[in-house]
């Protein structure tokens, strides 16, 4: 039973914590993104002001980084402008879903995951004055990067948990356990039960099994004297 204890309270601290782990992964992952995507709807509206005052959409590229990019598209899906690319080589793009509701509703956003492995590219896009559709957009690691970064953080965690789980266990059940343990030696001793230092719920069990000691006790004893007479 005590081992049965011990396995029961180590694999409920495991378990805990595997998820605890997973939760706190996902919330940290939730509070990153809405934190990208709530700084590329600010870019994405600076430079929106600031198009009424350019000539030219290659004008734009002043306004582009390294952390982000630009795109141009009119309201027929023709790239105009990429920061990024030749926007002469790029498809069109009125099936995009951050465009298709930009240009139904002022703006749109999506996420997708992009071509390389373990990143993905945010969106932003609003219409503008001339009916042409502003887009924005930032590539960040996907949470399964995040969890690629964090992968040896998160073995070494999970192998502290386990060793700290079983050590709580162990001590846990040694706990629990003791006041049982002392039960025989109480029946042995004869010892008051109510001054035992024993689970309340316990006492009337105890009560019978000595009842039934005492009972089988007599019945012996009873039994010898028949037997000598």
């Amino acid at each position: 039973m005590e081992r049965k204890i011990v396995l029961s309270l180590f694999y409920m601290g495991i378990i805990t914590a595997i998820v605890g782990i997973a939760i706190t992964t996902f919330a940290y992952y939730g509070f990153f993104r809405r934190e990208v995507e709530e700084n590329l709807v600010h870019e994405c509206r600076l430079v929106a002001d600031s198009y009424d005052k350019i000539s030219s959409p290659d004008e734009l590229e002043k306004f582009s980084g390294e952390d982000f990019r630009i795109t141009l598209i009119d309201k027929y899906g023709n790239v105009m402008y990429e920061s990024d690319a030749d926007q002469l080589t790029m498809a069109n793009h009125l099936d995009r879903p951050e465009i298709i509701s930009a240009a139904e509703t002022g703006t749109g956003s999506d996420t997708r995951l992009s071509d390389t492995l373990g990143t993905e590219d945010h969106y932003y896009a609003v219409r503008l004055n001339d009916n042409s559709i502003l887009r924005v957009s930032i590539r960040t690691d996907s949470i399964i990067a995040l969890f690629e970064h964090s992968l040896l953080i998160i073995i070494f965690i999970v192998i502290g948990i386990i060793i700290l789980s079983l050590v709580i266990s162990v001590k846990l059940t040694e706990k629990l356990i003791a006041p049982l343990k002392r039960i025989p030696e109480m029946l042995e001793k004869n010892m008051t039960v109510t001054n035992a230092d024993i689970y309340p719920e316990v006492v009337p069990l105890v009560e019978e099994i000595r009842d039934i000691r005492n009972t089988q006790s007599e019945m012996r004893q009873e039994f010898t004297a028949n037997v000598s007479h």
